[in-house]
């Protein structure tokens, strides 16, 4: 296990956005030796269904076809190769699917935290109502509710969400 905070804060980050996501990408960098987490993935068979080489303008520094990864798209970011290529492999992993759950709305990971949020508030209402809560504990719970929709709306701005704001932007002198 990563023992730097912000590196756990980022793994954490990057398997709730895979939780929502309808399709993953591994991209590698092909011009760099494979590094260990990525072997890692690719030995374990953790691989998912596109994988997609860097650096296709660059000397390889490794064979994919060692990994079972024959199957992988080829780009290079700087120059454009195989983009179209990339672009035609994700319309055909995304088309055509039998097995797709109804996918989200919002893939922001802090606005589907503020809908959950929400939506527990609104169960405790509901829950309220059924044994006979006080008028008073129903409406603090639908208030919370309201609040964490509109934290995500942006119409409340709280110091959550500037602290948020400027914990990802550098914001200089």
């Amino acid at each position: 296990m990563v023992d730097d905070p912000v590196e756990r804060e980022g793994v954490a980050r990057t398997r709730q956005a895979q939780a929502v996501a309808a399709l993953t990408l591994l991209v590698l960098d092909q011009a760099s030796p494979l590094s260990d987490d990525a072997r890692a993935l690719v030995v374990n068979g953790q691989v998912p269904p596109l994988v997609v080489l860097n650096k296709a303008d660059c000397a390889p520094a490794w064979d994919p076809a060692d990994y079972g990864l024959e199957g992988a798209v080829t780009v290079s970011a700087r120059t454009g190769t195989g983009l179209a290529d990339l672009r035609a492999r994700l319309v055909n992993e995304l088309s055509g699917r039998d097995d797709w759950r109804d996918p989200p709305a919002i893939s922001n990971v802090r606005h589907l935290a503020l809908v959950d949020e929400a939506r527990a508030a609104l169960d405790r209402a509901d829950r309220g109502l059924a044994n006979g809560a006080t008028e008073e504990l129903v409406a603090s719970d639908v208030t919370e509710a309201r609040q964490a929709l509109e934290a995500m709306t942006g119409r409340r701005t709280s110091n959550d969400v500037l602290r948020h704001i400027f914990s990802r932007f550098c914001i200089g002198k």
